[in-house]
C-alpha cells in the first residue's frame, strides 16, 4: 500500500480542522486566516513578502524594524510621531511631525505640545527653514530661549 493520502475538495466551502506538514505549503491564490498566523521553529522564523503587507490595526515587535534601501513613512492627518518608550511602557520622547515643523522632544508631553529643538520652514527653500531650541516658535533663522554656552570662538 502506497505511504501517501490524496485529498480533493470540489466547491467553495471545503475545509480542514488541520494540516500538519514537515514540507512546504504552496498556493496559487490567497491564503485567508481567520485567527492568528503563528510562525515558529527550531531557528529564526521568517515571513518572506514580495510586495506590500497592510495592517488595519497595530504592528508590534520584540525585535528591530528595518527597511533597507527604502523608505518608512507615515502618513495621515493630524500630527505624525514616533515615540520612544522604556521598557515598563512610559514615554521618554518623541520625534513628531505638527504644524509645518519637526520636532524633537525629550519628555512625555505630546509631540505637537512641546519641542525642545523644533524645525520649522514655510516653503521648500532652506531660506525658510528656521531652528528653535527651547522655543516652539523660533522667529530667526536660529532662535534660543535660554542661556547659550559655547566652549570655541564664535564668528
Amino acid at each position: 500500500m502506497p505511504n501517501w493520502k490524496k485529498l480533493v475538495t470540489s466547491g467553495s466551502n471545503a475545509s480542514l480542522n488541520n494540516i500538519d506538514t514537515s514540507g512546504y505549503i504552496h498556493a496559487s491564490s490567497d491564503v485567508q486566516v481567520t485567527g492568528s498566523l503563528i510562525l515558529s521553529g527550531s531557528g529564526a522564523a521568517y515571513l518572506e513578502v514580495s510586495g506590500e503587507i497592510s495592517a488595519s490595526g497595530n504592528i508590534f515587535t520584540d525585535g528591530q524594524v528595518t527597511a533597507r534601501n527604502k523608505q518608512m513613512m507615515i502618513d495621515g492627518a493630524g500630527v505624525k510621531y514616533l515615540q520612544f518608550r522604556d521598557a515598563s511602557e512610559s514615554v521618554e520622547g518623541y520625534i513628531g511631525y505638527a504644524e509645518n515643523s519637526v520636532r524633537i522632544n525629550n519628555s512625555p508631553l505630546a509631540a505637537n505640545l512641546v519641542g525642545h529643538l523644533v524645525v520649522s520652514s514655510s516653503g521648500a527653500a532652506t531660506a525658510n527653514a528656521l531652528v528653535g531650541i527651547g522655543t516652539e516658535n523660533p522667529s530667526k533663522m536660529l532662535t534660543v530661549a535660554g542661556d547659550i554656552s559655547a566652549s570655541g570662538d564664535l564668528y
